[in-house]
């Protein structure tokens, strides 16, 4: 009876829900949230190459639009667990694997590997005219394609210890 459980009892792949939105006791990150993230992150990616490089110089622009991406959804996102957009917004990106023994979640950053890979993947969500970046809205753990493939959720940060300084826990 794999395809039957509920959201308190232990799914199919042995993760548990608290409750519709809920991963492990952390707040998934709802569609518009992760939307606004991606705009503030692809927006800059885009925007400031094509400003600083106009149409005058593709390739260049290109390379530069790659290196923007990988260091901001790559490095910081693996690094940090949050890319430029999730931080202005409270959200990070976390690892949804899960303690076989325990049945807790692992800790830690996703990593960058793991987060460049996510970047690469998003090519998956955009397959089939974006149908994958709408898969959070009737997904029940909020992922993207991209997100299973590598098992990370995106979560609003609400925790006391990752508080930012302006002291807004729930945004």
């Amino acid at each position: 009876m794999a395809g039957n459980w509920s959201l308190e009892s232990e799914g199919p792949l042995g993760y548990t829900h608290a409750g519709k939105g809920y991963h492990h006791g952390a707040r998934l990150a709802t569609w518009p949230w992760r939307v606004a993230a991606g705009v503030i992150d692809y927006g800059i990616t885009w925007f400031l190459p094509a400003k600083l490089l106009g149409t005058h110089f593709p390739t260049l622009t290109l390379w530069l639009v790659a290196i923007l991406i990988g260091f901001n959804s790559g490095f910081m996102q693996g690094r940090t667990s949050q890319s430029l957009g999730k931080r202005i917004l409270g959200l990070r990106t976390i690892r949804s694997e899960v303690d076989t023994h325990s049945g807790e979640p692992l800790a830690g950053y996703p990593g960058v590997l793991r987060c460049l890979l996510r970047a690469a993947l998003h090519a998956v969500d955009a397959a089939f005219c974006f149908i994958g970046f709408l898969r959070p809205l009737w997904n029940l753990r909020r992922e993207t394609w991209a997100d299973s493939l590598v098992n990370t959720l995106v979560i609003r940060d609400t925790s006391p210890q990752l508080t930012t300084k302006r002291g807004a826990r729930d945004r």
